[in-house]
């Protein structure tokens, strides 16, 4: 080994620090993520994000969870607005949804197919809207003031045809959830559809 290695090593080796274990460092961010969405708190705007909610940069929820988010079909007879029994379930997972997510709003838009006056049309499409908010309300507890319902009569088809098909699928009214800040994150589709009417 040559004098100058000896030397530098001789150096470092009395340069060797040790640790203080009673020296404590205070970090001056906070770095953690309690609720598990992927911000640190340091950045975090919106704490306690549901469980596998997407969220932005800043830990905001832009979707709901999408295991928990599913089509609601409510059938109906022709020019019928009347809930059957048969599709209360479907209604109540909806409605339980929103009851776990309280700054979910529901917007309920009625549609009807093109058969009957424009007038005619407009008032069952309300009808059916209608129909749906009551049950949700009355039925599984859902806060009025939470759900909108508006009708469409026959502007907005599904289906721009003049058959049975497309009568069937027009006979609908459609469900979009929405957080308080206006953020759409899912839709609902209430279709009235029978088989044999038109």
């Amino acid at each position: 080994m040559t004098p100058r290695i000896v030397l530098l090593a001789l150096m470092l080796g009395g340069c060797s620090l040790t640790a203080d274990p009673t020296m404590t460092v205070k970090q001056a961010n906070d770095l953690t993520d309690p609720d598990t969405d992927g911000v640190i708190n340091a950045r975090e705007q919106c704490h306690q994000t549901q469980l596998g909610s997407q969220v932005n940069n800043y830990g905001c929820p832009s979707t709901a969870p999408q295991q928990q988010l599913q089509d609601l079909y409510v059938l109906f007879e022709h020019d019928k607005s009347e809930v059957r029994p048969e599709y209360m379930d479907s209604i109540q997972q909806t409605a339980q949804f929103m009851l776990n997510n309280p700054d979910q709003m529901l917007t309920i838009e009625g549609h009807a197919s093109t058969p009957g006056t424009d007038e005619y049309n407009v008032a069952l499409s309300q009808r059916r809207a209608d129909a749906v908010k009551r049950v949700m309300v009355e039925e599984f507890g859902v806060p009025a003031e939470r759900i909108v319902a508006r009708p469409y009569g026959e502007k907005s088809p599904s289906i721009s045809k003049e058959d049975e098909q497309a009568y069937t699928a027009n006979r609908r009214a459609v469900g979009t959830l929405h957080s308080s800040m206006e953020e759409t994150v899912a839709k609902w589709n209430v279709y009235s559809v029978e088989s044999g009417y038109y």
